[in-house]
């Protein structure tokens, strides 16, 4: 997500991303940023806590969230702006979502009646 510097001479808060995903079709519903001093839910021992938390959020919004599964993202990995993920079933690791371009009008209408001789 965000990258951070600090202007106080401290060091700069570590940021864990945690994704909560549907497994039968890779598509991210919720993604969380836990941003802290590294110890703690903010640290390697927090993975069951953040867990937790990701999927507390999520059943705000959704009427059946047990399907859905964490998944921790990497500590370097950071999203790109204008760009969709998802996680791949098969590699279970975020991928970015291939996006189809859209059509340009062609300026020129199509008639959907049938045309007599």
């Amino acid at each position: 997500m965000a990258e951070f510097e600090s202007t106080r001479g401290r060091k700069a808060p570590s940021s864990e991303t945690s994704v909560v995903y549907d497994p039968r079709n890779g598509r991210i519903v919720y993604a969380h940023e836990f941003i802290g001093d590294g110890t703690g839910i903010y640290g390697p021992d927090g993975r069951e806590e953040r867990a937790r938390v990701a999927l507390e959020e999520v059943r705000r919004h959704h009427k059946n969230p047990t399907q859905l599964r964490v998944m921790h993202l990497p500590s370097d990995f950071r999203f790109e702006p204008g760009t969709l993920y998802r996680i791949d079933r098969r590699t279970a690791r975020i991928v970015a979502r291939p996006v189809v371009p859209t059509a340009a009008p062609s300026g020129r209408r199509l008639s959907t009646k049938k045309r007599s001789r």
